[in-house]
């Protein structure tokens, strides 16, 4: 496990107070807190985070080495009005964040809708726990929360790492695939104020397993390579263990620091279709996945999940059931579960909502 290099931070101070020290820096124009931590033989360690006046949203990532996993209990406000609590997250069927459920990386970001309270001024308490199978275990934990200030949470800038790996960058059909779907992402994220500036990277090797599961340590190469405000999106050859699979990102939302989860993976011959050529449509849809795995970097969970009987938790997406009357209802959304192809073609997959605009615009890699 590898934390923020020294050499990324602009600026630097330790304080030093009541509860655990920490470190404050500035990267990429956040401002970044980290605190190493340890939890306490029933699992729990607990953080006041330091909100100045100003900032509008942070992304807290907390890690831990394996065979121990983490996730976030809660959050207060300086109040000591309760924001998150895990087991309403986890136990309810609407999805806001997947801070709640164990993993060695768990992110959190807040504010996530416009319904929740606006940061303020002061304290907030974060509260974690760290388990081994079942049994709480006393653990170090390494905590990173980045915050930025923005008065305009209608608009903003993404920047992206397109990282071609395992060689893909000498296919030139897939190169040429993959800048014509940067135009149609593009187009889909200027719906919602978001404009995407883009940047080239190569990486060895391409045998590469899923960000989401957290076990392939390139995704901590590659995010040291690119930059700390960046997102990186990874076209490989294939996804391990996932051949059916067009993308999947590292987490909802994903974190900035380098982690084994940081990043999306997107395979090359699954958006090639059977035939191994791209078309158009098939460059259309690698577009649509494009935006569609970073949608969910940002914090977007799909309307309905491939199960229909759990949604998201905006108001402005429908509350369908049944698979009929959920891709009658959304087959055109961009963060549908899947693309709806009938013989000879797939739906456009365009359609963004205000509220979902407003959960991308908020997360902090959006400048």
């Amino acid at each position: 496990m590898r934390w923020i290099s020294v050499a990324s931070i602009a600026c630097g101070l330790l304080i030093v107070g009541c509860g655990p020290k920490f470190e404050e820096t500035t990267i990429d124009g956040l401002r970044v807190v980290t605190a190493d931590l340890k939890s306490k033989g029933n699992g729990q360690a607990k953080f006041k985070l330091p909100v100045n006046e100003g900032e509008t949203s942070f992304l807290a990532t907390v890690e831990v080495e394996s065979p121990y996993h983490t996730h976030f209990q809660y959050l207060d406000a300086p109040g000591g009005e309760n924001l998150f609590d895990w087991e309403e997250e986890t136990l309810g069927d609407h999805s806001k964040t997947n801070a709640g459920y164990i993993a060695e990386t768990v992110n959190l970001n807040w504010p996530v809708l416009d319904s929740d309270p606006a940061l303020a001024e002061g304290k907030y308490k974060i509260a974690f726990n760290v388990v081994e199978g079942r049994e709480f275990v006393a653990s170090p934990i390494r905590l990173s929360v980045a915050l930025k200030a923005d008065d305009d949470l209608t608009s903003g800038v993404l920047n992206v790492a397109i990282v071609y790996a395992g060689g893909t960058d000498e296919d030139e059909g897939v190169v040429a695939a993959v800048e014509s779907a940067l135009d149609h992402w593009i187009e889909l994220y200027a719906e919602i104020g978001v404009d995407l500036a883009f940047t080239t990277a190569t990486y060895e090797d391409g045998d590469l397993d899923p960000p989401a599961f957290g076990t392939d340590d390139a995704f901590v190469e590659i995010a040291e390579m690119t930059g700390f405000r960046e997102v990186s999106v990874v076209i490989a050859p294939d996804i391990n263990a996932l051949d059916d699979v067009f993308g999947i990102a590292g987490d909802i939302p994903g974190p900035l620091v380098a982690t084994r989860r940081s990043g999306i993976l997107v395979s090359a011959s699954q958006s090639a279709g059977t035939d191994g050529e791209f078309d158009a449509v098939d460059v259309r849809v690698l577009g649509e996945t494009l935006a569609h795995e970073t949608g969910h970097y940002l914090g977007l969970f799909h309307p309905v999940e491939v199960t229909f009987d759990t949604w998201d938790a905006l108001s402005d997406t429908p509350e369908c059931d049944g698979e009929f009357n959920c891709v009658e209802a959304m087959e055109d959304f961009l963060m549908f579960p899947f693309p709806v192809c009938g013989l000879v073609a797939c739906t456009p997959q365009d359609v963004v909502t205000d509220e979902q605009g407003a959960v991308v615009n908020r997360h902090v890699a959006i400048e």
